[in-house]
């Protein structure tokens, strides 16, 4: 089993709302980007989109943090599978995109 992105959060007890929901957003990436069950990466994936689509905005820095996580990691066991993570995670981070502001410096 892979290791849970959700180590990247403060160690701390997630106790205010933006911290569940960036521990929800983790473990549902996770799930999706290190499906357990193939039938079911679908669904995890939209419901990934879904945290990024309705809470990207107020929380834009922790999500992005998160998702370049899994494109920063470099000791990976099957480099040829964990592409695959990766281009989960820049579907992610494009759905993410959305919620800069345009005059952001990202965006050029």
């Amino acid at each position: 089993m892979q290791t849970l992105q959700t180590s990247l959060l403060p160690d701390k007890h997630l106790q205010d709302s933006a911290d569940c929901l960036l521990c929800d957003t983790a473990y549902i990436a996770d799930l999706c980007l290190y499906p357990q069950c193939l039938q079911c990466q679908e669904q995890e994936c939209d419901a990934g989109a879904a945290l990024v689509n309705a809470h990207g905005k107020s929380q834009f820095q922790p999500m992005l943090q998160l998702f370049e996580g899994y494109l920063d990691k470099k000791d990976v066991a099957d480099e040829a599978r964990y592409d695959k993570v990766r281009e989960g995670a820049i579907v992610f981070l494009g759905t993410l995109a959305r919620h800069l502001d345009p005059s952001d410096s990202k965006v050029n």
